[in-house]
């Protein structure tokens, strides 16, 4: 009978520890997801960052490139503009020439 008594006793004992070592396995499995959470949080917002900082730099090569080109049109309308007025000077002394002759 006394075997029988402690057999029991160490079925419990060895159910107790069991179930120990199934709650431990339950915290580590629960603290592991909230920092594979949290690891994917942060991840996210590092890519989120990087995204909105590639943006920005795109941006402001686009606006540079942008001026770069108005200063170019800017140049060239001069130049037109310079090159036509004196076209015009020419074709006025032509067209004044040709009625005085």
């Amino acid at each position: 009978m006394r075997e029988i008594e402690h057999i029991k006793r160490m079925e419990e004992e060895v159910s107790k520890e069991v179930e120990k070592a199934r709650k431990k396995a339950e915290r580590i499995v629960s603290s592991t997801s909230l920092e594979r959470e949290n690891i994917i949080e942060n991840e996210l917002k590092l890519a989120e960052s990087k995204k909105k900082e590639i943006l920005e730099k795109a941006e402001r090569e686009a606006e540079r490139e942008r001026e770069k080109i108005m200063k170019e049109v800017e140049t060239r309308t001069k130049e037109i503009e310079k090159k036509g007025k004196k076209n015009l000077s020419k074709a006025m002394d032509i067209i004044l020439k040709g009625f005085g002759e």
